[in-house]
């Protein structure tokens, strides 16, 4: 767990990559935020290495552990909403 599921996230970040760079060109603008975007996609291989445990909450961890890999899996979230929302106001 501890090396194949940061990976999920880490595979993801060239797909955002791509659409960071084909959206605006097709939107004929630049992409909104741009620094937030490209920080957003670094807090996301940063915080995806603290969320290795978040599929193993019932295999007997303890509530302090649970509780330290429920609050990583909900940050994750963060920056992957601000490149959306960043997408979404460059159309």
């Amino acid at each position: 767990w501890i090396f194949g599921h940061p990976e999920v996230y880490i595979l993801v970040l060239p797909s955002f990559g791509i659409v960071s760079e084909v959206l605006p060109v097709f939107s004929k603008k630049p992409l909104f935020g741009y620094p937030f975007v490209v920080f957003s996609g670094a807090a996301i291989g940063f915080v995806g290495w603290g969320v290795w445990a978040h599929h193993m909450f019932a295999s007997g961890l303890g509530p302090v552990s649970v509780a330290v890999f429920s609050v990583s899996t909900m940050a994750i979230a963060v920056p992957t909403g601000v490149k959306i929302i960043n997408w979404t106001l460059t159309m």
